[in-house]
């Protein structure tokens, strides 16, 4: 990869995260936004990837880069609306762990 061209960096982050390769495609992403911080793609690919592993609050922050660099960007909203709305979910799963195994 041509160290300089972020695109080749977005290319190989997104193919690795449509293969479910998340980890791995996470450094890919991380250099995209380096090289070009005033994209909005690498920072979406990469919330997507922390969502799926479940680091939902990295996940937000990313969509909120991507919002930050494009605010009429419509996709990364509606992708953090829908992490939050997983983050709620698991809150509230780990809530009803701790309730039941207070409960004798």
């Amino acid at each position: 990869l041509d160290p300089q061209k972020e695109d080749a960096y977005i290319c190989n982050g997104k193919l690795l995260t449509l293969l479910e390769r998340y980890d791995e495609a996470l450094p890919y992403l991380d250099k995209a936004t380096r090289l070009d911080p005033h994209n909005k793609d690498p920072y979406i690919c990469k919330g997507i990837a922390l969502a799926e592993l479940r680091q939902y609050d990295l996940a937000i922050e990313s969509f909120d880069l991507a919002i930050q660099v494009e605010p009429n960007c419509s996709d990364a909203p509606l992708l953090k609306e829908e992490v939050l709305r997983k983050l709620k979910e698991s809150d509230g799963a780990s809530d009803l762990g701790q309730t039941q195994q207070q409960d004798p």
